[in-house]
């Protein structure tokens, strides 16, 4: 179980799938989401015999194609998750109850650190500067990347340009228009802050309604009347979550973090004002990034995911100039897809 230490007495726990045969090969460091983690379950860490035959984590499908595409795939656990440091009872204050200040400073310490923990991988595994580094923040994770890329000019001089100099690319993974500070339409459905769902509900509710496949109506249109918000695909698609037996469930999640540590940061009105400015530090502000040395930024967004995503793009094109972000769209691809048809040309 690999870890790094960052100083400040932060630990973080990553997987790695390892360098293929080639010499020269591009590392992507992912950083998961909202309670679906990149490595192993509480339950499974002291299974010895299941740590052997099962790979675990949200990613566990992308770590065997990675050599087949010149791909080194390195896994973050967040803090509070498996092998890494939690959040001190201060920072665990500041969600909750912290000032915009407050927590602004909270982002911005979050993104120094997933900095270091870049740097540190760099460093310690000689990763090649030929191929380089592309970052990836997936769902939730998105806010912790963007802080990492707005906070450049907090970086010691020495790190900043060894990450300028190996990052080449920037993925924006199925980011939820929450993590970008932009406010909830009066109607707009989310199962875990529902008032009609009960509270000790709707982890469960929102387990399954993150994973399925919705049929939206005419994307084109940009019209947020066309999001199917609540109904998914029952019959011909079963939600992700619905395939995975129990094990398999227990592998890639955990529940605990959430209430305390990550709902403040989606929940309407909490961190939204400190996320939109994050935002518009992170990807608009032209100092920041001519800092990164033109750090190509794509949104990747899934088609048939729930509706907070495919909103988000929409509000990020509308806000890009012409060539600041480059949009993929995924057709029929719900919010966890991990692979394409060996058929389809956006595999690579």
């Amino acid at each position: 179980m690999p870890t790094v230490e960052v100083g400040q007495g932060i630990t973080f726990h990553y997987t790695d799938s390892g360098p293929p045969q080639q010499a020269e090969y591009t590392t992507l460091v992912l950083v998961h989401g909202h309670n679906f983690h990149e490595g192993m379950s509480a339950h499974l860490m002291n299974c010895e015999a299941n740590f052997s035959r099962t790979l675990t984590g949200i990613f566990q499908r992308l770590l065997p194609l990675a050599s087949a595409h010149s791909l080194r795939v390195i896994c973050v656990s967040r803090r509070e998750y498996q092998g890494s440091t939690p959040y001190t009872s201060e920072e665990l204050t500041v969600l909750s109850n912290g000032s915009n200040e407050e927590r602004a400073k909270f982002l911005q310490t979050q993104g120094v650190l997933l900095a270091l923990f870049v740097d540190a991988v760099i460093q310690k595994h000689s990763l090649p500067k030929q191929g380089g580094v592309a970052l990836a923040g997936w769902s939730l994770g998105n806010t912790f990347s963007l802080a990492m890329i707005a906070a450049i000019h907090d970086l010691p001089a020495d790190m900043k340009e060894r990450l300028k100099s190996f990052l080449h690319s920037f993925i924006l993974w199925d980011i939820a228009s929450l993590a970008l500070g932009i406010p909830y339409p009066p109607v707009a459905y989310f199962p875990l802050w529902e008032e009609s769902i009960p509270q000790e509900d709707r982890n469960a509710v929102f387990a399954k309604w993150v994973a399925g496949y919705f049929r939206h109506g005419n994307l084109a249109s940009r019209d947020f009347s066309q999001l199917n918000q609540r109904d998914f695909d029952t019959i011909s698609r079963t939600p992700t979550t619905e395939r995975m037996t129990d094990d398999e469930l227990r592998s890639v999640t955990n529940f605990g973090p959430g209430a305390e540590c990550e709902i403040p940061l989606g929940a309407p009105g909490i961190f939204t004002p400190v996320l939109a400015d994050q935002l518009s530090r992170a990807l608009f502000d032209p100092k920041i990034r001519a800092d990164w040395g033109g750090l190509e930024v794509c949104l990747l967004y899934s088609e048939s995911t729930i509706w907070t995503i495919v909103y988000a793009a929409w509000i990020l094109e509308e806000r890009a100039k012409d060539g600041e972000i480059s949009f993929k769209p995924v057709k029929d691809a719900n919010h966890f897809v991990r692979r394409l048809p060996s058929s389809d040309p956006r595999i690579d």
